[in-house]
């Protein structure tokens, strides 16, 4: 399944009205930045407000709400699709990915297997809580917690498969329409990525798609969707790195004794 890079940006601008539009619903409630708190359920627990269960003083409302959401995810087979990966790293190989009554068709997208960068998920968060600090009024909302953290978590994931699925897909398409980019360094492919111009685009359009709200701040969704440009490009230097020490061409060097070869020893030539 080739796609183009239009046909990619069509589905990145889903995405970019979807994650605008769960930020307005999110505008309407408090902070509530105790749900990414993992110490909250044990002060919750001593406050004498009346609650439900014990609670794990070590898990945040939004750890435990993603941590649900994947595991309902990987039992799916989400994980199996070529260039998906978790929220917080690479799938458990314990984990059941065949328990599914339900059919799945994985697409071949043409992927390698390289896994976003392992703070992708921890950058998300402090990127998404920025943005929450600034549409949002402080305080909190204790008996909101379940609701918010299922909307925190759902818009953190549309953010993350932007940032790392079709991160790594546009890569691949730069890539292949211009193999010279694999001889690049890092800073210099960093620099050969971007598009000045469509980043331009990203940015105008999520604006415009706030706009449609007379109650949301601006603002804070520019800075948002500028940081994830950045999150972004990340990940394609990344996979276009991954790429280029793939197809480095292999030299051997052999080390002969009176029995025959005693050693064979691989090394990259690398790219002259």
């Amino acid at each position: 399944m080739d796609l183009t890079i239009g046909q990619l940006r069509s589905k990145l601008n889903e995405l970019t009205v979807s994650v605008v539009n769960g930020l307005h619903g999110r505008s309407i409630y408090l902070q509530n930045l105790n749900i990414f708190e993992p110490k909250l359920q044990s002060r919750l627990h001593n406050s004498g407000l009346h609650a439900f269960g014990n609670g794990d003083s070590n898990v945040s409302w939004f750890d435990s709400r993603m941590k649900r959401e994947e595991a309902t995810d990987c039992e799916d087979g989400r994980f199996l699709f070529p260039g998906v990966y978790p929220f917080n790293g690479a799938p458990s190989k314990t984990h059941p990915n065949s328990t599914s009554q339900i059919y799945r068709v994985i697409p071949n997208v043409g992927l390698m297997h390289v896994a976003p960068p392992v703070d992708i998920g921890r950058r998300i968060v402090d990127m998404y809580k920025s943005a929450v600090i600034g549409l949002c009024k402080p305080g909190e909302q204790p008996e909101e917690y379940g609701r918010l953290a299922k909307l925190d978590v759902t818009i953190c994931q549309d953010i993350h498969e932007r940032v790392t699925y079709f991160g790594q897909l546009v890569a691949k398409i730069k890539s292949e329409d211009n193999p010279s980019i694999l001889k690049l360094n890092a800073g210099d492919l960093r620099v050969a990525l971007r598009d000045s111009e469509r980043e331009k685009n990203v940015v105008a359009y999520a604006i415009d798609c706030a706009k449609r709200y007379d109650s949301l701040r601006v603002q804070p969704i520019e800075e948002m969707f500028r940081a994830l440009i950045e999150m972004t490009v990340d990940v394609e230097v990344g996979y276009v790195l991954a790429c280029a020490e793939v197809r480095k061409p292999v030299t051997r060097s052999y080390a002969f004794g009176s029995g025959g070869i005693v050693a064979d020893q691989k090394s990259h030539a690398g790219w002259r």
